[in-house]
């Protein structure tokens, strides 16, 4: 969720997708965002996670990425950006 928040925030700013995870931790640090949670930005940029940009944003994690953890595939719509209310636009897929 760190992901699809921080990228909804970013695509608002610059009207395109993160590049990369380590994109988005810069974008955090340098705006000074307070995140819900802390960001576990190693395993964040590990290849434990993907990202591919295109028109959407697609996220992927493997099953494990961290203890229990299934796989998940988010695709991210470009968000609405109306000044500081973002609308996300994600749709979760949770593997079993």
């Amino acid at each position: 969720m760190v992901i699809n928040f921080l990228s909804g925030w970013y695509y608002c700013t610059n009207e395109r997708w993160p590049e990369s995870v380590k994109t988005l931790q810069e974008f955090q640090a340098s705006k000074k965002i307070s995140l819900p949670v802390v960001a576990q930005w190693d395993l964040l940029e590990s290849d434990k996670f993907i990202l591919d940009t295109g028109d959407n944003l697609v996220v992927r994690s493997i099953k494990g990425a961290a203890p229990d953890a299934r796989a998940i595939t988010s695709t991210n719509q470009p968000p609405g950006c109306h000044g500081r209310d973002i609308e996300l636009k994600a749709h979760l897929n949770i593997e079993d």
